[in-house]
């Protein structure tokens, strides 16, 4: 099942990383310990990249990789749209 939603940048040392909604941890109880394939949406082009979920205080983020943050020149308090393939 894919959810699709709005997620602003953070900086967090040298990684950029988004928050996943609380909604889609409650409902689908995704373990750390698994890779789900993320979709990013930029200016209507879309990469893909898998990644794992990490707890962070009461937040779970995913990091961005290096790669997309670059190429995109994106920056702390960017949105861009993330979608989620979860079952």
């Amino acid at each position: 099942m894919k959810r699709i939603f709005d997620a602003k940048l953070r900086r967090v040392g040298n990684s950029f990383v988004f928050t996943v909604p609380f909604t889609i941890i409650k409902k689908f109880k995704p373990s750390s310990n698994n890779f789900f394939l993320f979709e990013v949406n930029i200016t209507n082009v879309t990469r893909e990249f898998d990644a794992k979920i990490r707890k962070v205080g009461n937040s779970h983020v995913v990091t961005l990789p290096a790669v997309i943050v670059n190429k995109f020149k994106l920056k702390q308090n960017q949105f861009i749209t993330i979608s989620i393939d979860l079952e």
